[in-house]
Formats: C-alpha cells, structure tokens, sequence
C-alpha cells in the first residue's frame, strides 16, 4: 500500500510553522495590562521583535516549503504577505503598524505628555490619615507602587485614541506627616468629560468624576482635587452617577476603561467590568512551575522550569547551554518576563543520550540508589560497601574487583558519581575467594 502523499499546503505538518501561526494570531486577540508588566518598554520591544522574528521564520519556512530562491533583489514585503497568506493572514502591513502604534504609545507619546505640579495636596488625608505623633504609624513597611497612572494614559492613548494634548495632568504634592508616600495625580480628560484621581501606591483607590453631572461642574476639577476620600465618597452619596470609585483588583483596567466610556451604574457607583478593546499579548504564559503546554499537548519549558524539574544546577554548566541552544525555541510569559521556552521532552532525549548530561537524569533516592527502567539498582562503592558490611568499600580487593564492572554515573544528592549495578556486584563478591569473609554477610 502506497503511503498518503503529502500535500505542500497542509498547514498541520509543520509544527514550527504551527507554533508561528499561533503567536502571531494572538497579535491584537488580546489586552496588554502595563500595570501588570515590571518594564512596559523593554516588553514592547520584545513584542516587535518576537513578531519580526516569527514573520521571518515564516518567510524561512515559505521559502524551504516552495524551493525559493534566495534573490538580493526581492521584494522582502511581498514574500512576507505571502509567507503571511500561506498560514492564514491577509498581510502584514496592518498589524506591524498596530505593533509599531502601541511601541509609539509607549515609548513616546506617555513620556511625552506635560505634567504639571501643584503645591497643594490633591486627596489630601481625612482627619484620621495623617501619622499620629508616638504613635509608631509612620514606621510601616515601604508599600508596594502599581504601575496605574501609567496604565491610565495608555487606556486613554490606545484604546479611547486621544491625543497627548486632549490629557492634562497635574501632579499634587505630598506631606511629610501623611501616611501616604506617592502624590495624587489629577487627569483631565475634557473630550470624554471625565476627571480621574489616580495613586500608584497600593491601598489608594481610583476615583472618577463625570464632568457632565451638574454638581461635578459646580465643584470644578479644582473643587473635587480638594475632597478628601470621604468626602469623595459622601458626594457620590448626595449625587448618584456623579462619582465611581475604582479599587485595584485583576479587572481594573476594564472598570477603568468602561468608566471613561459609559455612564457610571448609579445602583453600586461602580462601573460593570467589561472589556476594554483588544491590543495585542503576543505570547503564552507559563505556568508557575515554568511551563507551557501548547494546543498540540508540547510543554515548552523554561531554563528556570526545566531545571527546577531536573532538581540540579545543571544551568550553570556551559556545556548544557550550548546544548539547549541547539533546541528550537519560542518566546513565553514567565511571571513579569520574556524568556525563552524550549520543548521539554526533546531536552530530555538529548540529556539521555548525552554521555555527561544523561547523570542529571538518574537521581538516587534516600538510600543511595538508582532504579533505572530495567528494575536494576545502581549506586557507589560507599553506599554498596554500607550495605555489605563496614568497611567493605576500603578492601582493595574490593575495589580492584568493582573496577571491572561497567559503571553509569547518577546524581547522589548535588554530586556526580560512578555507580556499579547492586546484584552483580554480590554475585561478583561471591564467586571471588579474596573476598570468603563477606560472602556471609550476602
């Protein structure tokens, strides 16, 4: 029987071009949170270089797919489209064009919007938010600081499309008696009539005004800078629909979102949180032990993953990570980082069949002993000595005899070691007459 020919536009035999396919469907299938994310910009370059370079591994592959030749005169763009339709995309022109959109955002437009600072305390604390003297308040732990001013502008930037100049920022002061560390920043947003009180300091809430609502007029930006965080709360009471106070929780970003866009639910005076419009999130995330498991059931795993799953420090050998670098690899989410993922099992394959590495993968137990696949135990002279009799291991009888018998290292706790198979060695014991005192004790 003749076997199935394979067809040249079967998108599924190609598990790199799969996985290419993948990363650039989630370009735009996503929202990118920046106050989830520890370096917003070093992350935006690493989305524009992990989509250049899946589009060039596409190209590659295009090329090897249809035998092309390598010409210096090519138009690069249009084998790009090309490479692009052959899994699905219509071109590439308008999504690098979001990607270098939300690069500009990043790099340039937020930094770019002029800050204004007040000497007065926007927010300023209640009667019971200052430090009392002796009373050992003012000495609590450093808190932690949320990137949410930050994530506000690139809502307000990216995905309601204002321009740096329609957001007018004023950035209050802070008191040295206040338990507060970090100022309130005052944002004004006149084409979505809103004004938003924003801390980066975790504890401190996010408040929005409606500048439609008539008493919001009548205080003015000014007027509501000044109200403390009850006072904010007691106007919101006395006029409903006016005020929406945002606490940080995993669903901030949208609330944020849907509050600049929607009239606040005056029932609750929280808006409902539905979901801002998609950005892009290029790549997986792994999981917490540093995994990734892909729709064809491949676990991807970082260096950090893969290491902890062979419990050794075989990372800082240099010979293992010119290893793993012949592996292919695709960029995951690790945490708040971009790192690189590599498919767990054929690392293993290698280490198996390396003859330094395959010891990382025999680990002996309490005992002392390795069981490999076959039910053979294995481990060192000192442990086999043990279990003989004390001493054993210092007979050289015994050691000229062990010396004959092939060995496989295995890892006994952190360190390598030669390990000789358990029940050959007695059998060896036992029909060596140098060695009569210890066949008793087999």
């Amino acid at each position: 029987m003749s076997e199935k020919p394979v067809l040249k536009n079967e998108k599924n035999d190609n598990p790199q071009k799969a996985q290419a396919k993948k990363i650039l469907q989630q370009i735009l299938d996503t929202t990118i949170d920046i106050d989830s994310i520890e370096n917003p910009e070093k992350y935006i370059e690493g989305v524009f270089n992990a989509f250049i370079s899946q589009t060039e591994e596409l190209v590659k592959l295009y090329k090897e797919e249809h035998q092309l030749e390598i010409s210096p005169d090519e138009d690069i763009r249009n084998l790009e489209d090309k490479a692009l339709a052959d899994v699905g995309f219509t071109g590439v022109s308008k999504t690098l064009d979001r990607i270098l959109e939300i690069r500009e955002i990043v790099l340039s437009k937020i930094p770019n919007i002029v800050k204004h600072y007040s000497s007065d305390i926007i927010t300023p604390p209640d009667q019971d938010g200052g430090i009392i003297a002796g009373s050992g308040e003012g000495f609590e732990n450093k808190k932690e600081l949320i990137s949410r001013f930050k994530t506000l502008l690139f809502i307000l930037l990216a995905d309601c499309g204002l321009k740096e100049d329609q957001i007018k920022v004023t950035i209050g002061s802070v008191d040295k008696n206040m338990m507060r560390e970090e100022p309130y920043i005052m944002v004004e947003v006149s084409d979505l009539d809103r004004t938003v009180f924003v801390c980066d300091e975790e504890g401190n809430r996010t408040d929005i005004f409606d500048m439609k609502h008539k008493m919001c007029q009548v205080e003015g930006a000014q007027g509501l800078a000044l109200l403390t965080k009850q006072e904010r709360e007691e106007f919101g009471k006395m006029y409903p629909g006016s005020h929406a106070a945002i606490r940080f929780s995993p669903d901030w970003s949208d609330r944020i979102y849907n509050a600049l866009t929607n009239d606040f639910d005056i029932k609750d005076k929280k808006p409902k949180p539905e979901k801002r419009p998609k950005t892009f999130e290029v790549l997986p995330r792994a999981d917490k032990d540093g995994f990734y498991v892909d729709e064809n059931g491949v676990r991807w795993g970082s260096q950090h993953g893969i290491i902890n799953r062979i419990l050794t420090d075989i990372s800082r050998n240099m010979d293992f990570k010119e290893l793993i670098s012949k592996i292919p690899s695709i960029k995951i989410l690790l945490g708040r980082h971009l790192v690189d993922a590599y498919n767990f099992e054929e690392v293993i394959y290698l280490m198996k069949n390396h003859p330094e590495f395959s010891a990382y993968l025999r680990k002996a137990d309490k005992d002392g002993f390795y069981t490999d696949e076959n039910g053979v135990r294995w481990s060192g002279v000192y442990v086999i000595g043990r279990e003989i009799s004390a001493g054993l291991y210092k007979n050289k009888d015994f050691k000229e005899l062990i010396s004959k018998i092939s060995s496989i290292k295995i890892m006994s706790g952190s360190v390598t070691i030669d390990a000789y198979p358990f029940e050959q060695v007695k059998q060896e014991i036992l029909n060596s007459p140098e060695l009569s005192y210890y066949h008793d004790k087999i």
